[in-house]
């Protein structure tokens, strides 16, 4: 899913001279998957929250989730599972960023419903 969506970004940017760094955030709770991300695109910068474990619904839990949270909102571009509370949060929190918010986001599971409509992921497909 990297490679498909920022590979034409990059490109873009790089035909008119633009500088910018390859880098991933990777929000998960297994640690599996940000090993597999690492192994899998050693070319990107990946960057991921602390991994501290903690009681979900502690003070703790919900600081180290609004830390999360906000952190995902400040990314140009989201990928993320749509049947998760959390994804659907943060793409609704992307139409304060963008006034198109579909277009920066990618849903890996089911496809976003929105205003009764819906939202194709990527669009076109």
């Amino acid at each position: 899913a990297v490679d498909r969506i920022a590979v034409p970004h990059w490109n873009f940017h790089s035909a008119y001279g633009r500088s910018f760094s390859k880098s991933a955030y990777i929000a998960s709770d297994d640690a599996d998957v940000l090993n597999e991300v690492k192994k899998r695109y050693p070319q990107y910068e990946i960057v991921h929250g602390s991994g501290a474990q903690v009681e979900r619904y502690s003070r703790e839990g919900l600081d180290l989730f609004l830390e999360e949270l906000f952190t995902l909102i400040k990314t140009d571009y989201f990928v993320g599972t749509f049947s998760s509370q959390v994804s659907r949060i943060v793409y609704e929190l992307f139409h304060t960023k963008y006034l198109d918010a579909h277009n920066h986001a990618w849903s890996l599971d089911d496809p976003w419903y929105g205003d009764g409509y819906s939202l194709d992921f990527p669009p076109g497909k």
